[in-house]
Order: C-alpha cells, then sequence, then structure tokens
C-alpha cells in the first residue's frame, strides 16, 4: 500500500497511482484495496445505467447493503463504502493500467468525495492573482482546452473535471484536484502544447494526459475561490465572447447539475448538498460565460475573464 495526496485527501492505495503525488506519513482519509474476483454483493438496487451511442453500458451505478457499485463492464468494478472511505477494485485481467487509473482518478474518486460530505463539481478551474477561477460545465463544453489555453498563458491549472468547493463562514476556497489536464490532439497542437511527454489517458479514447506540478507537495493546497463561470453551450461562429450575472434559480440548477453524486433520492444528502451549492452561490454568485468554441478565439475569452475578476 502506498500513500497518495489527492485533492486534499490522503488516499492510502494498493492500485498504483503515478499520476498523483506520493506522501510519506500522515493518515489515511481513503483506503483503496484491490480484489481478486468481481464482487457478490448480494441484493443490488440500480441507480443509473449510462450507455454508448450504440447502446451498450458505459457505466452503471447500484446500491447494496454495504454501499455502492460501479460497474464499467469488461473494464472493472468499484465498490465503494457508504461514506466514500473505502474503495474495493476488481479489474480484469486484460484491462489496462492507464485505463483503471484514468477510471479511478475521473470517474469514481469524485463520486467518493461526494459520498463522504463534499461539493465535488464536474469543473475545472485555473489559479490567478486574485484566486481560483472554475470553470464549470458538462463533458464537451471544452473545460479542458479553455483551462489548458490558461495554463498555456502561465497561469497554473488547479483541476480538469473535478474541482472540490468549500465554504467558511465568509468564503469559498476550491482544492485543486491533481496535476494534469486531459486533452484532444487537435487542443494540444492548436495551444502548441505538443505530444511529446503526454501519456496515454485510456486505450479506448485518443485523448492525451498532460501531467503539470507532479510532485509538487503544495499542488493541492486550498486555494480562495474568485468565481465561477458557468459555461454557456457553444455559440455560433461570430457571436461575442459575454459573460453576465445568473439569477440564483439558474445558478442553483447548473452547479446542481453538474455536482458529482451517486444517487438523487436521498432527501438527507440532497438536502445537505443543496445548503452547500446554495452558500457557494451567496459567497460567490456564479456568471455565464458565453463563447463560440473556437480556438483562434481563446485569447479573447481568457481576456474577458480577466477583466472579469481584476486580475492585474
Amino acid at each position: 500500500m502506498t500513500l497518495y495526496s489527492i485533492g486534499g485527501v490522503l488516499v492510502e492505495s494498493a492500485l498504483p497511482l503515478v499520476e498523483v503525488p506520493e506522501r510519506r506519513d500522515g493518515t489515511s482519509d481513503c483506503v483503496i484495496r484491490v480484489a481478486n474476483a468481481p464482487f457478490d454483493v448480494g441484493g443490488q438496487e440500480p441507480l443509473f445505467d449510462w450507455k454508448t451511442d450504440d447502446g451498450r453500458t458505459w457505466m452503471a451505478g447500484a446500491r447494496h447493503a454495504r454501499g455502492y457499485l460501479v460497474r464499467f463492464p469488461e473494464l472493472a468494478e468499484f465498490s465503494l463504502s457508504a461514506d466514500g472511505r473505502r474503495i474495493d477494485l476488481f479489474a480484469a485481467d486484460d484491462a489496462p493500467a492507464d485505463t483503471i487509473r484514468h477510471l479511478f482518478l475521473d470517474q469514481v474518486f469524485p463520486l467518493a468525495r461526494a459520498l463522504a460530505g463534499e461539493l465535488a463539481l464536474h469543473a475545472s478551474a485555473i489559479q490567478t492573482s486574485v484566486g481560483a477561477v472554475a470553470f464549470v460545465g458538462a463533458t464537451g463544453d471544452g473545460k479542458s482546452t479553455l483551462t489548458a489555453s490558461f495554463a498555456r498563458a502561465g497561469f497554473r491549472p488547479l483541476a480538469d473535471d473535478c474541482l472540490v468547493v468549500r465554504a467558511n463562514d465568509s468564503a469559498l476556497v476550491a482544492v485543486p484536484s491533481y496535476p494534469g489536464l486531459r486533452l484532444w490532439p487537435d487542443a494540444l497542437d492548436s495551444l502548441a502544447l505538443g505530444h511529446e511527454g503526454t501519456e496515454s489517458v485510456a486505450h479506448y479514447s485518443d485523448k492525451r494526459r498532460v501531467l503539470a506540478g507532479h510532485g509538487d507537495r503544495s499542488a493541492d493546497d486550498p486555494v480562495p475561490l474568485r468565481r465561477i463561470f458557468v459555461l454557456a453551450p457553444d455559440d455560433p461562429p461570430g457571436a461575442p465572447v459575454a459573460i453576465a450575472p445568473m439569477s440564483g434559480r439558474d445558478a442553483m440548477i447548473d452547479l446542481v447539475k453538474n455536482a458529482y453524486r451517486l444517487e438523487r433520492d436521498q432527501p438527507r444528502a440532497l438536502a445537505s448538498e443543496l445548503d452547500r451549492i446554495d452558500r457557494v452561490c451567496q459567497l460567490s454568485p456564479p456568471r455565464r460565460l458565453a463563447y463560440p468554441r473556437s480556438f483562434d478565439l481563446l485569447g479573447e475569452v481568457r481576456a474577458a475573464v480577466l477583466a472579469d475578476i481584476g486580475h492585474a
């Protein structure tokens, strides 16, 4: 077992996690164990079944007596305790190691943090002179590309796809996930990041992982959160880059929609999540960021974001 730091959490893992920094000491908040056989957890209550375009199950979740089961057929199964602090993994013999790490880091671990009571948003983020800036949106909305363009301009990336947001009495903090961004080859080329030194994300994807700040012991220190931008759908060519306030209702809906969770019908857990999201909206009201998805416009988008937050 090796101790790692992921998103401000110490994780003791039997699964080697080469993308995240190791720690020499500390008390683990989460334990990952590797099983030798698929899980026999008895009766299960299905929660979701996400399918690919050709109708195959890609990711399925279920509740069982001791917690939750998340399956990726023919690749891996993850059994999570009810509080997200223990994760058991069974991987198929022919499943590539990089794919298993991706499934854990980018799919399962954010769900575990939600079970542990954290607000984990489907968001990327960067650090500026006035605090962290988060970009919230669904898969394919351009979060990683926008974050990479800021990184290319000298800003430190904090998260690629999952950002934990915490609130204290008067402010918000962003907890970085782990070093690295996942980008399509055309984004690497257009941003002049190059392919050398990148790593495969998973065997079924052409995306490449660009590590940033790997091994930096301060890489998961919380950063004051300056602003959350909710990405609007892709605008048509010629539309202006626009930033606008959001109503409290719209902001709540978008953050709820983009929060990691395993199930939606537990009143106590949902009420707690809604309270956290409401607190976020009160302390730092999100804004809508709209722009046509064009690599040529990324400089203009960066300038608009930085002007909005008052970055010097």
